[in-house]
């Protein structure tokens, strides 16, 4: 998982919601490093 590119999906599909872009920019730059060690989450579509 890219957090640039989940972010960038989420601003097209909600544009007007900035309070929703920066929390969800938040969380992923916590987990991206261990999502991203863990390839079973993206197989258990997490």
């Amino acid at each position: 998982m890219k957090a640039s590119e989940v972010l960038c999906t989420l601003k097209q599909r909600f544009p007007n919601e900035p309070e929703y872009h920066q929390a969800v920019s938040e969380v992923l730059g916590t987990i991206e490093e261990v999502y991203n060690e863990h390839p079973e989450f993206e197989k258990a579509n997490l």
